[in-house]
């Protein structure tokens, strides 16, 4: 057993791993197709789109056994999400969205984001009313309020943005992000030639106009092992790759990552260190990979698991990007120790994700903010305080990316860290 200092090489480590093991489809049929058509995807700027999503729920009958007679409610509460569909316009160059879903009940809930005019408008009657459906034919309830008798007769309630919101939000302009976009994606594209041109998860393929990508609980721990063993076998390949393209890096790019040039030099000079401390502890690594997987692959939570599966596809016609999504989550408790620890065998459950996203990039559109029967959320009982829900929100987003010059939850943030504080922060121990 040795001990090695998780500082900068360490860190440099982590993130080009994550790298490697988030992108799924390196090596496959059709990751040279996704890689491309994920960039373009991400370009648009100025959107009008429409969809259909439906969430299923399959509840077995030790769950509708407990819920007695509220068994109905539950039904109608969850059949108000299936069959839903929606139309949206929104642009990235000023942060503005009018979003609307709707159910079979008709006009479920209308989203205004008016980012120039520091708020949000939300238009929940049918939403709301909705639900005061529901709730009405709840049995011993007595004499509730209408959820709807809140706004007043009003048909919106606005949520003005905080300090933190704007910030968070005109800190990323759509040039800004459409960069970023640009170089994670032109990263991945390169590491897909120098590092994964032999890898081959067969996740993705090549369909027509687009690709596929699928993958089955059953495949989530052999593909851990794979990818993982693969990452490390390849690291000095890996290294050398990753050095090459930060070298390339303008001072636009890095600058939109927080980072000055002199950051770049030293991550440069740190990935060799990084890649022999790495392939030391290689038998640690492994080890700690074979343990993920095999946890995957415990029969208890393979058979809790066992079925479920993501799928998403991505496909041009003409002007238009259609993005499709099948996720299946089962839960079968069935003869699995979760039923004895929980005192009960909930039987076999799923939930079911349908959907299908039509995008294309338009000249522009007029924002139509409301001015007549809105009122502040602040001013209802049920909606107050969501703008500070907002802030918080905001507040984590921009903890997280740091380097704007506030602290939003008093940690003393510190713009002026750097990965040297890492040294002597703490030991980690690598058995190998």
């Amino acid at each position: 057993m040795r001990k090695t200092s998780l500082g900068k090489k360490a860190l440099i480590l982590c993130i080009t791993l994550v790298f490697a093991l988030g992108v799924s489809g390196c090596g496959d049929a059709g990751a040279k197709t996704m890689l491309a058509l994920n960039k373009e995807y991400a370009a648009l700027q100025v959107v009008e789109q429409t969809g259909e999503v439906s969430l299923e729920v399959s509840l077995s009958d030790a769950v509708y056994e407990l819920l007695g007679e509220y068994r109905p409610t539950l039904e109608q509460f969850l059949g108000m999400f299936e069959n839903m569909s929606y139309a949206s316009k929104s642009d990235a160059r000023n942060m503005t969205v009018d979003f609307t879903l709707n159910n079979r009940g008709g006009e479920l809930m209308r989203v205004i984001l008016d980012t120039p005019g520091s708020a949000y408008y939300i238009d929940m009657l049918g939403y709301l009313r909705q639900i005061d459906a529901i709730i009405e034919q709840i049995d011993n309830l007595g004499e509730v309020p209408k959820l709807e008798d809140d706004l007043q007769g009003n048909q919106w309630i606005q949520i003005d943005m905080g300090e933190s919101t704007q910030n968070a939000l005109s800190a990323f302009s759509a040039d800004q992000v459409a960069l970023v976009n640009d170089v994670l994606a032109d990263y991945l594209a390169g590491l897909e030639d120098a590092v994964f041109a032999d890898f081959d998860s067969g996740l993705v393929k090549d369909i027509s106009g687009g690709f596929e990508f699928k993958i089955t609980y059953e495949q989530v721990g052999p593909y851990i092992l794979a990818i993982g063993t693969y990452t490390l076998e390849h690291l000095d390949a890996f290294g050398a790759y990753t050095k090459t393209f930060l070298q390339g890096m303008t001072g636009e790019q890095l600058a939109v990552f927080n980072l000055t040039e002199e950051d770049r030099d030293e991550a440069v000079s740190e990935i060799d260190a990084a890649v022999t401390a790495a392939k030391e502890n290689k038998a640690a690594f492994e080890n700690y990979l074979a343990m993920a997987a095999s946890y995957v692959q415990m029969p208890d939570v393979a058979k809790l698991l066992g079925g479920s599966y993501i799928s998403l596809s991505l496909v041009k016609k003409g002007a238009t990007f259609t993005v499709a999504y099948d996720i299946l989550i089962n839960a079968n408790f069935d003869g699995t120790s979760f039923a004895s620890t929980m005192g009960m065998d909930f039987g076999s459950n799923s939930l079911r994700m349908t959907a299908t996203d039509n995008a294309k990039e338009i000249s522009g559109f007029t924002l139509e903010v409301p001015t007549a029967g809105v009122i502040n959320a602040e001013d209802t009982e049920y909606f107050s305080g969501s703008g500070d829900i907002m802030e918080s929100f905001f507040n984590g987003l921009a903890y997280g990316y740091g380097g704007y010059g506030y602290d939003p939850y008093g940690y003393g943030y510190d713009e002026d860290f750097s990965t040297e504080d890492w040294e002597d922060w703490e030991e980690w121990e690598l058995e190998g």
